[in-house]
């Protein structure tokens, strides 16, 4: 014999009756808002003059508008854009200036010896050797380079079918790649 499961009794299905909606007077909880499209100290256009009815609006002859002067007045200077002769790089060199340059390596600089300085306790930890401008400029030349050739992985990038090793090791691109900041928060909070 085999035993029954017990069959699961149902609540029976009320119906309820239509309850008025409360109102802020008979339910504490509820609050009158106030309505935010408008203010209740908002001002309400009113009419100062009798408007005339469409049938006696004349379209030839509508009233006379003040001339409009404008407070600031645009001036428009035909300029020629200050890249035109330049080569590629001198162009990339106009957006990544030197002050700007020196302003990463500074800022990466103190970011790395901050965050080495927490993590001393690591035995594994590379050697850390400063950033110049030189190591930021390879840097951002490999990066420009990786995203015209792109690879899986970063490590194949400094394979014999690239040659990245010309110009940054893998190591120091890793450690640059971690340690990269634009703004450290021990120089500008």
């Amino acid at each position: 014999m085999i035993p029954r499961k017990s069959q699961r009794v149902r609540k029976p299905v009320t119906i309820w009756e239509e309850k008025r909606a409360p109102s802020p007077a008979t339910d504490p909880k509820i609050t009158k808002k106030k309505a935010r499209n408008r203010p209740e100290t908002a001002l309400r256009p009113v009419a100062t003059e009798h408007l005339p009815l469409s049938s006696e609006f004349d379209e030839n002859h509508l009233p006379e508008l003040p001339a409009y002067e404008p407070l600031l007045k645009l001036r428009y200077k035909s300029s020629e854009s200050s890249a035109t002769g330049l080569s590629e790089l001198q162009t990339f060199k106009k957006l990544f200036s030197q002050a700007v340059i020196d302003i990463i390596v500074d800022a990466t600089n103190s970011y790395a010896e901050n965050a080495r300085q927490i993590a001393k306790e690591c035995p594994f930890a590379r050697p850390w050797k400063l950033v110049n401008s030189t190591d930021i400029w390879r840097y951002i030349g490999c990066l420009l380079y990786m995203g015209e050739h792109i690879e899986k992985k970063h490590e194949e990038y400094w394979q014999m079918s690239h040659c990245l090793n010309k110009s940054l090791s893998l190591e120091r691109f890793q450690q640059i790649h971690r340690y990269l900041t634009l703004r450290d928060r021990s120089i500008h909070p």
